[in-house]
């Protein structure tokens, strides 16, 4: 990762060495600087505009934040007494221009910075984008299962689910809508298709009627971040089964001497998710 950002600085920097001297130059008093375009310079605020992006937003800074303004064609303003420290770093502004030249990249400038700032910004959102759950539920593809759930972005998951479903490997695949995926406590509504009912009996005759059913389920849950990373996750599904497998339940339902396990209308799940 650090040899990437540096290949990214030194492009950057490369770059900005060719128009160095086209461009506003704000010093602030923290001893940082902007490269800028100066668009107004009212009584309390300079309004500006990144170098970098001359067709972004407009900026406001406070001119009591300000040490000194260098515009393009030389002239000043300063709003101290302080001028030899911005002197200085003036001068130091034109030595990384030529430093520039000779691939040297310093660490306080200012675009090198924002652009590690984006890296490790960019980094954090890819590391929170899969998940590997362990959990029951139709979603984690039974009683006891688990749940790969990859985020495209951070608006939409898909998930597979697989486990034991007190007859055989239970599966469902589906996609989850994230409604505040940045707060702590996010709703999310969820389609899936896979396993959603099972015929399970406790006795020899049942075993002629068990079977899995498979089909659409509807529902929703909730995520709750724990730490950066990891989130409990609850949900509440309702299932719709065909009429075939709705047909046998009936008819082992029917016969005498069984024992079936029930046909829930709605059914529940709840997992631990672990960000990758």
């Amino acid at each position: 990762m650090l040899n990437f950002r540096r290949i990214v600085t030194a492009a950057i920097c490369l770059a900005g060495s060719i128009t160095m001297f086209a461009q506003d130059i704000i010093f602030r008093k923290n001893g940082t600087d902007i490269q800028a375009i100066v668009q107004k310079s009212g009584t309390d605020e300079v309004r500006y505009k990144k170098f970098d992006n001359q067709n972004g937003p407009i900026y406001r800074l406070k001119k009591s934040e300000i040490a000194m303004i260098r515009y393009e064609d030389g002239d000043r303003d300063v709003f101290n007494d302080a001028s030899t420290p911005v002197e200085d770093r003036i001068q130091t502004s034109v030595d990384r221009q030529n430093n520039h030249q000779n691939n040297i990249i310093y660490s306080d400038y200012q675009l090198p910075v924002l652009a590690y700032t984006s890296i490790e910004q960019d980094y954090e959102q890819l590391s929170k984008k899969i998940y590997l759950g362990t959990g029951g539920g139709l979603d984690y593809g039974g009683l006891l299962g688990g749940k790969l759930e990859f985020l495209p972005i951070k608006y939409i998951g898909l998930f597979a689910g697989a486990g034991y479903n007190l007859l055989s490997l239970g599966w469902n695949i589906g996609g989850t809508l994230k409604i505040l995926p940045d707060k702590k406590v996010s709703p999310n509504l969820m389609l899936m298709y896979g396993y959603n009912a099972v015929i399970v009996g406790s006795d020899f005759y049942s075993e002629q009627y068990e079977t899995t059913s498979y089909g659409i389920t509807v529902g929703g849950n909730i995520d709750i971040k724990i730490g950066r990373k990891n989130k409990i996750s609850t949900g509440l599904f309702v299932p719709f089964r065909s009429k075939e497998f709705k047909k046998i339940h009936d008819n082992a339902e029917n016969t005498p001497g069984m024992s079936l396990t029930p046909l829930l209308p709605i059914t529940f799940s709840v997992g631990f998710n672990f960000g990758l």
